[in-house]
């Protein structure tokens, strides 16, 4: 398994302190590469539990073949530190926080970045990402409620219909887009360190940072725009996200893959 070979590849080095040695990541590759040598598939209909198990290999697996890993080898240990106690934490079943995280380095994972600053500062602060559910109650109450009147919006729902069957070439989605919105799409705000991270897909949720909304929201009023339109402004803006995310969301439950990558719609 692949989250067992990179866990076993670097815990002697984690164990004895010795995280800023080099790791070289095309032996791990290599042994990687036996193991998985293509993209696995994660059906968004398994169970959470399976989900689970199956992301912590994706994710490994994912590294192992992206383009930019397969170019660069010398990583410091200490970086992937964060996903090596992710795969510990993950070994079973994970709960809402970590499996988060897991969602999030799946995405990661597959990502087009290309630069080492860029790796290393997501890989060092995914951790970062705290679920919250209470904060700032009046845009947070303000934001839920729009966000149920967007999954009842047949327009907003069918717009992102079209985008999906763009995407995947064709108009019959398999499911009924308006019912699984309206009955099934759930929303996570969350708040984090990394910088720029506006939101990113669930299966059939969206996540969404919540300090990113308040900060407009904030920077809005401190301008002195009335309360009215630095609320219509930020409604604005999670429309845009939700979208994007949302779209992403129905890509992958129309194709059946958590693991597949998707086009910005």
């Amino acid at each position: 398994m692949a989250s067992e070979t990179f866990i076993s590849y670097c815990k002697d080095f984690f164990d004895s302190n010795q995280s800023e040695t080099d790791l070289d990541f095309s032996k791990l590759k290599e042994k990687l590469l036996l193991i998985t040598p293509r993209k696995l598939k994660i059906s968004p209909n398994d169970d959470p539990r399976s989900i689970t198990l199956q992301m912590r290999e994706a994710v490994v697996s994912n590294l192992a073949i992206n383009p930019y890993f397969q170019q660069s080898s010398d990583f410091k240990f200490a970086i992937f530190k964060n996903l090596y106690n992710l795969l510990l934490t993950t070994g079973h079943m994970a709960e809402k926080q970590h499996f988060a995280h897991s969602v999030f380095m799946l995405h990661l994972s597959k990502s087009d970045t290309n630069t080492r600053e860029e790796w290393s500062n997501f890989l060092q602060t995914f951790n970062t990402i705290n679920l919250v559910e209470n904060k700032n109650g009046e845009l947070m109450n303000m934001v839920q409620d729009f966000f149920r009147s967007l999954k009842a919006n047949a327009l907003v729902s069918n717009k992102i219909g079209e985008c999906v069957g763009e995407i995947i070439g064709k108009n019959d989605l398999g499911f009924e887009l308006n019912n699984f919105l309206k009955d099934a799409l759930v929303l996570n705000f969350f708040e984090c360190k990394i910088s720029g991270v506006r939101g990113f897909a669930g299966i059939d949720s969206i996540y969404v940072n919540f300090d990113e909304l308040l900060d407009l929201f904030n920077k809005l009023t401190e301008l002195s725009f009335a309360k009215d339109i630095a609320s219509s402004i930020t409604k604005l803006e999670f429309l845009r996200i939700y979208i994007h995310e949302v779209s992403h969301v129905v890509v992958r439950k129309c194709l059946n893959d958590f693991n597949i990558s998707t086009p910005n719609c």
